[in-house]
């Protein structure tokens, strides 16, 4: 959807819809938002003059019901573009899983960032080494700061055992 549509469906999301985080599955570029002159004086590379349209698709993770993949237009800067793996605020319609919207909001968006980060947090917790990861432990049960008990609980899992 583009323009006033958008907005509106934004507008009707806001006092009937429900928040809820999607992490993206995709982007790509509809409209750009470059602009590049003809004009010899000005031999420039394109800038960014207005937003481009972006169109995502999104795995919606709504609370308390299943999760669903949803297609999503927005104008956005480039900044703003979401990459793959990050997670969005949307806005989404209960009853129907088709209507769904970018939540632009500056809470949700400071939201959607610390889930991406703790997001990316875990994922790189779960990739360290694991012998770095075993050597910690060891640290922190020599200090006293986890016990024998844990200390093994946590080496098992570790080890995948």
């Amino acid at each position: 959807m583009f323009g006033i549509g958008s907005r509106r469906l934004e507008r009707k999301l806001r006092q009937h819809g429900k928040p809820a985080m999607a992490m993206v599955l995709s982007t790509r570029r509809k409209v750009s938002g470059l602009y590049q002159t003809s004009d010899p004086f000005y031999q420039t590379p394109p800038t960014e003059a207005t937003r481009a349209l972006w169109t995502m698709t999104v795995r919606v993770q709504p609370d308390g019901e299943a999760p669903f993949e949803a297609n999503l237009d927005a104008w956005l800067w480039e900044a703003e573009r979401p990459r793959m793996d990050w997670f969005v605020s949307v806005l989404y319609d209960p009853s129907d899983h088709r209507r769904v919207v970018l939540d632009q909001s500056a809470e949700a968006r400071n939201a959607a960032s610390q889930a991406t980060f703790e997001m990316r947090e875990r994922w790189m917790q779960e990739q360290a080494n694991p012998l770095d990861r075993l050597t910690e432990l060891m640290r922190l049960r020599d200090s006293g700061a986890l016990s024998n008990a844990d200390y093994e609980a946590q080496k098992r899992k570790l080890l995948g055992q």
